[in-house]
């Protein structure tokens, strides 16, 4: 899927309680609509402009194009996400209708098989993946438009009448009842169903297209897309996931006693939303010292939010707007947008913290050629944004910034880190899941329910087992895998320089920016060897969440 779909579904995937989103932002655009209105004069000013480039230097003129095309999609993107403005989509690739074409791809295929120096080869390479990731979205367009409308469309029945899909996530995690919950998950059966077929549809027209573009396979295509040996990854996924087995477990009864006041044995998915919750300290993170806790943790790094003019920090509460925050890349470095409504509760201050990770990233990016300044990496890019939020689980900024009492410090910090273990095995059961579709000789409920059975490790039934063609979603888990991992080891890199409270040394903050002025360029694997390690690695990351959950654990046997 190409990164515009790939908003778009995360996007739905936020409303409807899924995971972190790719590309700059954890934001993203909405479906397309049909119809187009006529081009903007300046739009029409620059696709004349690429005409004219294009009889001299093709590929440069589809560079200008593309960065063009990029600026236009997430002002629109702003504008639906910020004032609630209808799509504008269908019209913004109406403008460009021969950016995403197979003549298109063979001339850029071509200049990359020519392409001497390395970094113009890597910068090539990253325009075709992007091309052909976005042909793909627009060959699964249709299929795309028809999976949203079905979950906006739909409804749950629950015991008090009904609730939007979209919406049920957010009911369950307001549910006390644990009964109740598993009813109103179970009652989500008849809209999976509904998605089913549409869902087989998407997958059958990837390999389809995957294959007519030269792959043997799906999983090739999108190992290619992102640039990562998948075999390497579910290597370290699986060690990750044995590694931290038993402080999961632990785990899961903590969590359970305190956030369900259930034992574990009775844990289901239905209860995971209330889990994430993480009730009990809405006191250390309230609404009106969101803001000034940001301003104060980027100061001590050597960043002035005040005095940014290329960052549009817009906090204004009118009707139509987005409440959940996000990043819009409209023009790297010059013009960065994030959208903030400030609620308070942890769940808010980490999202307000990731948005601006990704908003200090794309401004402070230091490169000439859109490829390398907005169409590389997507796990670097969540490294950098995922390095900010979990400031929120470190008892040393919490202690500083929140002024958290240290008894609440005991219970916080492994509770909110135990949150983010939960997630990583989450995600890294998806990804073992679609790994062993590609292997195949298994049927998707099966394979589904034994991966994600492992990675949980709670009891699941055929009401989970219907969530398999939900989350088989192009490998995206791949970049966030590698970027939770990434981010333990930049921690630990900036922990053995400049001590444990790294995060108030200016010598830290100008490594970071000197990081971000890298922009996309970065792949994992040469960000990991930056760092001073051969691979990505998951044990800081193991060890990280070991330290932050059974430190705190033991002292409370004790």
């Amino acid at each position: 899927m190409g990164r515009g779909r790939q908003l778009a579904a995360a996007c739905l995937a936020l409303a409807l309680g899924g995971g972190p989103a790719a590309g700059w932002c954890a934001s993203a655009g909405p479906a397309r609509a049909s119809g187009a209105a006529a081009p903007r004069p300046a739009a029409t000013a620059a696709a004349a402009r690429g005409r004219a480039a294009a009889a001299s230097d093709p590929v440069a003129a589809l560079e200008s194009e593309v960065e063009q095309f990029l600026r236009e999609r997430e002002e629109a993107n702003w504008d639906t996400w910020s004032n609630g403005a209808g799509s504008r989509q269908a019209e913004i690739y109406s403008r460009h209708p021969h950016l995403f074409t197979r003549e298109t791809l063979a001339r850029v295929r071509a200049a990359v098989a020519r392409a001497r120096a390395p970094q113009d080869k890597k910068a090539l390479t990253y325009l075709r993946r992007f091309l052909e990731g976005e042909f793909v979205s627009q060959q699964a367009a249709v299929l795309e438009d028809s999976i949203a409308n079905v979950m906006l469309s739909a409804t749950v029945a629950v015991d008090t009448g009904r609730v939007p899909y979209f919406q049920i996530s957010g009911w369950l995690s307001n549910q006390p009842d644990h009964a109740r919950r598993l009813a109103a998950y179970a009652a989500q059966d008849s809209v999976l169903d509904a998605l089913k077929p549409l869902y087989q549809a998407r997958l059958e027209l990837v390999r389809r297209e995957a294959a007519r573009l030269g792959y043997p396979s799906r999983f090739h295509f999108y190992q290619d897309q992102k640039g990562i040996s998948f075999p390497e990854l579910e290597r370290e996924v699986r060690a990750f996931l044995s590694d931290t087995q038993g402080m999961y477990d632990t785990l899961l009864i903590l969590l359970a006693r305190d956030q369900l006041a259930l034992p574990a044995a009775e844990v289901r998915r239905a209860d995971i939303n209330r889990i994430n919750r993480l009730r009990g300290f809405d006191e250390y993170f309230p609404r009106d010292q969101l803001l000034p806790s940001l301003t104060r943790s980027f100061a001590d790094l050597g960043v002035d939010l005040s005095r940014q003019r290329n960052i549009r920090l817009d906090v204004e509460d009118r009707p139509g707007k987005n409440p959940r925050a996000a990043c819009f890349a409209v023009h790297v470095p010059d013009d960065i947008r994030v959208s903030v409504e400030p609620v308070g509760g942890l769940q808010d201050y980490e999202a307000v913290f990731h948005e601006m990770g990704h908003a200090e990233h794309a401004a402070y990016t230091r490169q000439a050629r859109i490829e390398l300044r907005s169409l590389g990496s997507s796990a670097f890019g969540e490294c950098m944004a995922f390095a900010h939020e979990y400031l929120l689980e470190d008892p040393g900024w919490l202690a500083t910034h929140l002024q958290v009492e240290r008894y609440d410090l005991q219970h916080l910090a492994p509770q909110a880190a135990g949150l983010r273990l939960m997630l990583v095995r989450r995600y890294a059961g998806k990804f073992l899941y679609q790994m062993d579709l590609h292997r195949g000789g298994v049927k998707p409920e099966d394979a589904y329910l034994s991966n994600m059975r492992l990675a949980l490790r709670y009891p699941m039934d055929e009401h989970d087992a219907r969530r398999c063609y939900e989350d088989d979603e192009g490998f995206y888990e791949a970049d966030y895998l590698q970027a939770w991992f990434l981010e333990a080891m930049l921690v630990a890199h900036l922990e053995a320089r400049y001590g444990p409270r790294y995060f108030q040394r200016r010598e830290a903050g100008e490594e970071l920016k000197a990081l971000w002025a890298t922009g996309q360029e970065l792949s994992g694997p040469e960000l990991a060897r930056r760092l001073g390690a051969t691979h990505v690695d998951h044990r800081p990351l193991a060890a990280q969440l070991r330290a932050a959950i059974e430190g705190p654990v033991r002292a409370e046997g004790d």
